[in-house]
């Protein structure tokens, strides 16, 4: 792919650099997490401005972000994945955890009663659980003491049957 790229430097030949650029991008997008999937969409972003990126399609084989059709805008597309993802995430828990930063406590609250038994488990960022407290069905908040806790970053997890409903990070002060 490099070879590809130091070709481009003769005049006319653009479109070896820019196939070059799709070929590495698609691959970070492909095989990277994290950091490596955001360089991979940022360069495609640099290369193709217009692409929109569908995680779906993103994880299938056929994963190059395609440029949007002229009479589409950013913000339209944009508002139409808003508009969908509202409808299919009605009736779901959603999760808020304040203060947070936390020094003492922290509240993690619902936005509707609990409709089974949950787990509150709270982690360092190593993994190794520091807390684990029940949550009863029909429950709207409950209140963490982490006086006993270290400062330092957590993940605050909802679980139910070993499956993370709702996930969190909090950082705690002393």
């Amino acid at each position: 792919m490099i070879q590809n790229m130091a070709y481009a430097r003769r005049p006319g030949d653009r479109n070896t650099a820019r196939s070059g650029l799709k070929t590495l991008a698609s691959h970070a997008i492909l095989t990277g997490r994290g950091d490596m999937e955001q360089a991979g969409r940022s360069l495609y972003r640099l290369i193709e401005p217009k692409s929109v990126f569908d995680d779906d399609v993103l994880c299938g084989r056929d994963s190059i972000p395609q440029p949007m059709a002229q009479e589409e805008s950013l913000p339209q597309a944009l508002a139409e994945l808003k508009a969908q993802d509202s409808a299919t995430t009605s009736g779901v828990l959603e999760v808020s955890l304040y203060p947070n930063p936390a020094k003492d406590g922290f509240t993690v609250s619902f936005n509707q009663p609990l409709q089974e038994d949950l787990l509150l488990i709270l982690t360092d960022m190593y993994g190794r659980r520091k807390a684990i407290h029940a949550l009863n069905a029909g429950t709207m908040s409950f209140y963490l003491n982490t006086a006993d806790v270290p400062s330092g970053l957590y993940g605050c997890s909802i679980q139910s049957n070993r499956q993370v409903i709702a996930f969190n990070k909090v950082v705690i002060t002393h």
